[in-house]
């Protein structure tokens, strides 16, 4: 009754902080990277306070915003921004309360054996938890490319490893994981693969993509929401929103939909790719075209120099009062100056024409 009492005062004292807010059920990760089940009370002026249930007793508690390391309202998953100072939940439920059921794994014929070192860890398999440690046999599984994952609680810290696996029907398919230190990891998996893929952007004519999937990156900013765009031609765009998780694999599948009525849908996604093509091929020409204006300038200085040299030594055995083998060297080097730098004149004027040409193209195709 004591416990409760606390609780009954501490919720009176924030009473006149929340407004319409409303507790709400919520998951508590704290830096050591244990749980806690709870309600989630409110953020205000930078303290998260929650609420846990303990056998008959209410404990309310008060921390400081970094403190925690997530609060996860699991009523439809999303995170309370702790990059706030002040934050409460609507009195409104969301308007669409249906809920999807726990992910489950297809029923099939293959066989997978997973082990990790160290033994002992969790396992999931496409962001779905098997019952069991490592070492670990799940039968009964769909033939498939499958994305799994092991996960153990050490030294204090959430150790994790992933592979991609592709599992065959009536086979049994073995792999080991190493658990590394905790890292942020995004993995994009499609069906089918080879997607664009576009993280907080969407896809324009400026921009060629550099990352398709199935793809793994490792120098993703984590954050509380981040938007995925995935883009293949005769597939209908895909954008969705993910939190993006500090220190986890944040791992995401996504099943594309074909285009197979909306066909200026699809002619507007194969002109869309062909004009970003012309246009970056148009821009290397451009850029291209700086190589032989920089070569055609040197070759123009180098023949000035070398018309400059024969000019001297025409001077010099002009000046001489008798034929010798002096005036019979300046002759000979005074027309191979001469030949020399009308070569270089002639290479440099062609570089010239190239790279006016090869402009006159990269603009065609930017336009």
């Amino acid at each position: 009754m004591r416990n409760f009492a606390g609780f009954i005062v501490v919720v009176l004292a924030l009473a006149w902080t929340l407004g319409s807010a409303r507790n709400v059920p919520a998951r508590i990760v704290l830096p050591d990277g244990s749980e806690q089940m709870g309600t989630f009370v409110c953020l205000k002026s930078d303290t998260v306070f929650y609420t846990v249930t303990n056998g008959d007793s209410i404990q309310a508690f008060a921390l400081y915003k970094f403190d925690v390391k997530k609060v996860q309202l699991t009523e439809d998953n999303s995170l309370v921004d702790l990059s706030l100072s002040n934050f409460q939940v609507n009195s409104e439920a969301p308007k669409d309360t249906t809920k999807s059921d726990e992910p489950t794994l297809k029923v099939g014929r293959a066989v997978l054996v997973v082990t990790s070192d160290p033994a002992d860890a969790r396992v999931y398999v496409d962001n779905v938890l098997v019952e069991g440690l490592t070492p670990l046999v799940i039968p009964n599984l769909e033939a498939k490319k499958f994305h799994v994952m092991a996960r153990k609680y050490l030294r204090g810290v959430d150790w994790w490893g992933s592979k991609r696996v592709l599992t065959k029907e009536g086979d049994t398919t073995r792999i080991t994981i190493k658990l590394l230190k905790p890292h942020t990891q995004l993995s994009i998996q499609s069906l089918p693969t080879e997607a664009e893929v576009y993280i907080d952007e969407m896809p324009s004519l400026s921009k060629i993509p550099t990352v398709r999937t199935d793809t793994t990156l490792v120098d993703v900013q984590p954050a509380p929401e981040r938007t995925i765009t995935l883009f293949k031609v005769g597939y209908y765009d895909t954008t969705f929103t993910m939190p993006v998780e500090a220190y986890m694999p944040n791992l995401v599948g996504v099943e594309l939909h074909a285009i197979t009525e909306d066909l200026n849908k699809l002619q507007s996604q194969i002109d869309f790719v062909t004009h970003r093509q012309r246009k970056w091929i148009g821009r290397g020409l451009l850029w291209s075209s700086i190589a032989p204006v920089l070569a055609g300038g040197v070759l123009a200085v180098l023949a000035d120099r070398d018309w400059s040299k024969a000019a001297n030594d025409r001077n010099a055995y002009q000046d001489a009062a008798f034929a010798s083998s002096e005036t019979i060297r300046l002759v000979k080097e005074n027309k191979d100056l001469n030949a020399s730098g009308d070569l270089k004149a002639k290479i440099g004027a062609g570089l010239g024409g190239l790279a006016v040409l090869t402009a006159g193209l990269g603009l065609a195709f930017q336009f």
